[in-house]
């Protein structure tokens, strides 16, 4: 997905927002919203679900930054880049929509914060620690794997090694802060009355002055890494490969010529044969010479022992005359046997 080149959460915004919950002021919660009805929607349902995508990773890089989504409004403008006007049907979807993320990153963040600290219940006695000691001895626990174990919706978000050293400072900051809060609910036997205050904190702690300078471009955006490139091991059929071996060469082949163009209608432009050379074509003066007489073809019962049937051919190299006539057809050649065949009778 492109970068969201809108979305701004610098100093002033912080201190804005900071100044909206010392207020008590919150986003108003959607609780219902109608339904997407076929045809009744100023986006179609494909174009709906391209912006509720886009949309899911702003609300992660909002709740990095904030954990509050009283910059809803901003967050909504900044991914679907004003397409989507406020008081529509589709605008009150992705409203409630970003709500009910940030409620539930908020809530499972906690849980995991929760899950991890009763873990360490087992091997260090930091119930009893006091806060300053604690402070030291959790801080010292941090390591990207279990920030992204508590924070796991940022697990697919953020690289870690790739962001900044400010970025990298804050994810601890945060992560610490967060265990102290829990520490505190855990220790009050997890009373209605510590939940609140741990809801508090958590809206809180993002929006310290001390991260006024944390930006959004102090976090690099995690990418799959690409496949491995596997080479497919080619298989041989060893029969085939022993014919080929059994190949015998009888010499390297001839020089290759000029082929017959065989396209279509090749054959209406271009002359089977080449023109013999005027040199060569035979004379039809009335000086030439006529053609001998066509020999009658002698049956195997007339043909004598002293016969010599090469004498009935051409010159070498010519196969007119190889069977003991001239190019005659076999009707023709039938008629001559005939007329001279021996009566034996």
């Amino acid at each position: 997905m492109p970068p969201i080149s809108a979305f701004a959460v610098d100093a002033a915004k912080r201190a804005a927002m900071r100044e909206q919950l010392l207020e008590g002021k919150k986003l108003k919660r959607t609780k219902r919203f109608p339904r997407r009805v076929a045809g009744e929607n100023d986006l179609t349902t494909a174009e709906f679900r391209f912006e509720s995508k886009k949309l899911e990773r702003a609300v992660r890089w909002n709740t990095l930054l904030t954990h509050s989504n009283l910059n809803g409004d901003d967050v909504i403008a900044a991914s679907t880049g004003g397409r989507v006007p406020k008081g529509t049907g589709d605008y009150a979807r992705l409203r409630g929509k970003l709500q009910q993320n940030v409620r539930s990153y908020k809530s499972k963040t906690t849980a995991n914060m929760q899950s991890l600290l009763t873990r360490y219940m087992k091997i260090s006695d930091w119930r009893d620690r006091d806060d300053e000691d604690f402070v030291s001895w959790f801080s010292g626990t941090f390591t990207k794997q279990r920030y992204f174990y508590v924070f796991y919706f940022l697990k697919r978000q953020i690289d870690y090694d790739a962001s900044t050293e400010m970025g990298r400072w804050y994810m601890k900051s945060v992560y610490t802060n967060l265990g102290i809060a829990v520490r505190a609910y855990i220790k009050n036997e997890r009373s209605k009355d510590s939940h609140s205050v741990l809801m508090n904190e958590w809206d809180s702690m993002a929006l310290h002055p001390q991260h006024d300078q944390v930006e959004i471009s102090d976090f690099a955006e995690w990418h799959p890494a690409p496949p491995p490139v596997v080479e497919e091991e080619k298989k041989v059929c060893p029969a085939m490969e022993a014919a080929f071996g059994r190949f015998v060469s009888i010499g390297p082949p001839p020089p290759k010529r000029a082929r017959l163009d065989t396209t279509e209608g090749a054959a209406d432009s271009v002359p089977a044969f080449a023109p013999m050379p005027d040199s060569a074509a035979p004379s039809t003066s009335a000086s030439a010479p006529a053609p001998a007489p066509v020999r009658a073809v002698e049956s195997d019962a007339g043909i004598g022992d002293g016969d010599d049937l090469s004498s009935q051919g051409d010159d070498e190299g010519n196969d007119s005359t190889i069977f003991g006539y001239d190019c005659l057809n076999d009707d023709e050649v039938e008629d001559s046997v005939s007329e001279s065949s021996v009566d034996t009778s």
